[in-house]
């Protein structure tokens, strides 16, 4: 007899998100609830520009559109690390439940990525992998178009 066995989507919450930031203003990318997932793990792909990105971070917040007080998670520091700042240069950031549950900020709930791009003319993908706390059907979509 076969064993059935979970597929990715059913165990991971894949999630990618354009990014062309017109500015170089810090850009909240999307907040997610991480009410029944253990962890995330976010990616910022650099695809086109002509400077790297000079932040990116993972807020937290107690507000599911961000409006609550931003709790910093984690921290790419660029100072220290090679600037993403050529085509397919990426960067990852992760943040766990316990993080959240153990910040100074009450009631932590919603994570975002946020990037500052180095000038007005940068591109790229955000992509968010969420683990939940356990598995369920349509985590991640099979085709997402517009």
């Amino acid at each position: 007899m076969a064993q059935t066995v979970g597929k990715l989507s059913e165990n991971l919450a894949v999630t990618a998100y354009a990014m062309d930031t017109g500015d170089t203003s810090a850009t909240d990318i999307a907040w997610v609830d991480m009410r029944d997932f253990e962890s995330v793990i976010m990616s910022f792909v650099y695809a086109h520009g002509t400077a790297g990105v000079t932040t990116f971070l993972i807020h937290a917040n107690a507000e599911s559109d961000g409006s609550g007080t931003d709790a910093i998670m984690a921290t790419f520091d660029v100072a220290s690390s090679a600037e993403p700042d050529a085509a397919s240069d990426i960067v990852h950031l992760e943040c766990t439940a316990e993080q959240l549950a153990g910040s100074t900020t009450a009631n932590l709930r919603y994570v975002s990525a946020v990037v500052t791009a180095g000038n007005n003319d940068q591109d790229g993908v955000v992509i968010y992998v969420r683990k939940p706390k356990r598995a369920f059907a349509g985590l991640t979509s099979d085709v997402v178009a517009a």
